[in-house]
This record gives C-alpha cells, sequence and structure tokens, in this order.
C-alpha cells in the first residue's frame, strides 16, 4: 500500500534524495506522479513516471505513462488501478455481460 504522501514541498529534489536514502529505496522502483516543470528534477531519477493528461509539456514528454484524467479529476485513482492490476493486486472484477 501508499505509507508515504508529501505535498506541499519546494524543494522536492532534496526531500526524494533524503527519503531514498532513508528507506534503502531503488529509485528505478518508484513511481511520481507530477503535474508541473518543479516535479521535473525528481521524475528524471524515478523508474515510473507519471502525469495528468493535463501536465506541462514538458512533464508529459519525460512521463512513461499519461493519465487519460486530467489533475483533480480522478488520474490518481487511474494510475493507482494501473499498477494494481500489473501487480494482481486488483480486488475487483469486471462485471460481465448479461445476455
Amino acid at each position: 500500500g501508499i505509507e508515504d504522501i508529501f505535498v506541499g514541498i519546494s524543494d522536492k529534489l532534496s526531500v526524494f534524495r533524503a527519503f531514498v536514502e532513508q528507506e534503502e529505496l531503488d529509485p528505478e522502483e518508484i513511481l511520481y506522479m507530477g503535474d508541473d516543470l518543479p516535479d521535473f528534477e525528481v521524475m528524471r531519477r524515478v523508474g515510473l513516471p507519471a502525469c495528468p493528461q493535463d501536465a506541462a509539456q514538458e512533464i508529459i514528454a519525460l512521463s512513461h505513462y499519461v493519465s487519460p484524467k486530467a489533475g483533480g479529476r480522478g488520474c490518481v485513482r487511474d494510475v493507482v488501478e494501473k499498477v494494481m492490476r500489473v501487480h494482481r493486486k486488483w480486488p475487483y472484477q469486471q462485471p460481465t455481460k448479461k445476455n
């Protein structure tokens, strides 16, 4: 599950570096969702940079996944669902059509 969320951070790269070191993480195993230029330097260093469809063009170009949802309109849920499905941890099944 998601254990750490950082919001309202002005120096994102310093916080990212400290977090990676403290938790002994491999940046290649981190998903980071950003939408504007202050996110750029961190997103360059992670394994899965992602963004909403209305992110800055530079962020969209850098992202490995661009959600079809806008920021504040379901993009986080979209990304969480995608990751959980890839890891076969999505607890819900698609409804089957009744004929």
